[in-house]
C-alpha cells in the first residue's frame, strides 16, 4: 500500500509504503522511463539506444546488489516486488527520516562533531561499496538519509546508484 510520495528521480519515484506490518520506502520505477531511455544517448560502443528494457534490467540490477548488501551505512533492502497494475518493479527499502539537505537547513549550523559524524559515515558506506565493487553514481545530499532523534544523526545511509 503506498501513501505520500516522498521523492522523485529521473526513472523512480519513492513513497512512503507499508509492507507487512513496517512502513517502509517503496521506489517504483515510473511509466515514463520508456520515454526518458529512448530519448537517451545513444550507447558509445555499441551504438544503440537504451529501451525500457534496459531501465526495468538496470533498476532490477540495483535491487539484486541492495540483497547482497549489509552495511550499517547502506540502506537497508526489505524486498522486491512487481506493481499488479504497471507490471513495474518496485524495490522496498527502510524508511529514513530525511535526507542530508534537509537535515542541514532543519540544523544549521551544525556542530563540527556532528559534521564529522556525517563524513565519516558517508566515507565507510563508500568504502564499503567501493570494496564489493559498486560505484555510487549519484553521490549527493538528496541521496544521503538520516534518522533523526533530537539534533543528533542516529543513522546514515548511502542509497545506491549502481554502476
Amino acid at each position: 500500500m503506498f501513501d505520500d510520495n516522498i521523492g522523485n528521480g529521473a526513472f523512480a519515484a519513492v513513497y512512503r509504503a507499508q509492507y507487512k506490518h513496517t512502513i517502509c520506502a517503496a521506489k517504483m520505477l515510473l511509466n515514463h522511463a520508456k520515454d526518458m531511455m529512448i530519448g537517451a544517448t545513444p550507447s558509445t560502443t555499441t551504438g544503440a539506444r537504451p529501451t525500457q528494457d534496459a531501465a526495468r534490467d538496470s533498476f532490477l540490477k540495483e535491487c539484486s546488489f541492495l540483497e547482497e548488501l549489509q552495511h550499517e551505512n547502506v540502506i537497508r533492502h526489505v524486498t522486491k516486488a512487481i506493481e499488479p497494475k504497471s507490471g513495474l518493479p518496485i524495490l522496498v527499502m527502510e524508511l529514513m527520516d530525511c535526507n542530508l539537505r534537509q537535515f542541514i537547513a532543519d540544523h544549521r549550523p551544525l556542530a563540527l562533531e556532528l559534521q564529522l559524524t556525517i563524513c565519516h559515515g558517508v566515507s565507510c558506506g563508500l568504502h564499503y561499496l567501493h570494496f564489493n565493487n559498486i560505484i555510487h553514481r549519484d553521490l549527493c545530499d538528496d541521496n544521503i538519509l538520516l534518522n533523526e532523534y533530537g539534533y543528533t544523526c542516529n543513522m546514515l545511509r548511502l542509497v545506491e546508484h549502481i554502476a
